[in-house]
């Protein structure tokens, strides 16, 4: 501040301290912002742990609910079924049609979504995902398609995405 008057000096040092106080009035409103984006973020990453759980709730509930619409409208198909599963009836082809049409009345795509994923599949690997579809365990999978246990157990992996 050599060469400056009084006067300048004193403009000059009122010009930094208000300056100063801008500069300080910024900070503070920014932190402000930090401190409720954080919040925010604190807030929205607890609804989307709700909602994932929201989401997997709904995904169970789905699967009930497609098993109980299966039993409720094909009750006598899935009777066949689970006797037969159980070792004390052998399924028909007349059986068969059967749980094929009381799947793809609950579920009408179910057909086109074998062709999409699995191209080309044989009658047993189709067996085998109408049955996953119909909520039934390996053991009775097995039961019903005389597959072998490995074979049972390695296609219902692989095919596990029909039971959703």
């Amino acid at each position: 501040m050599l060469g400056l008057c009084h006067g300048e000096k004193r403009w000059a040092l009122d010009q930094y301290a208000a300056s100063s106080a801008e500069i300080s009035s910024v900070k503070e409103r920014l932190d402000n912002i930090n401190r409720q984006l954080q919040q925010s973020r604190a807030e929205l990453k607890s609804k989307e742990e709700m909602l994932a759980s929201k989401m997997e709730q709904n995904r169970s509930f789905l699967s009930l609910l497609h098993k109980s619409e299966l039993a409720g409208r094909a009750g006598d198909v899935l009777e066949a079924v689970k006797k037969s599963a159980g070792g004390t009836k052998r399924m028909t082809a007349e059986d068969w049609r059967r749980i094929y049409a009381a799947i793809n009345e609950i579920h009408p795509n179910f057909t086109n979504l074998l062709t999409e994923r699995l191209g080309r599949f044989t009658e047993e690997q189709m067996q085998v995902c109408y049955l996953v579809r119909a909520g039934l365990t390996n053991p009775q999978i097995q039961n019903l398609t005389g597959l072998p246990r490995a074979t049972v157990w390695r296609w219902v992996k692989k095919f596990g995405w029909a039971a959703t």
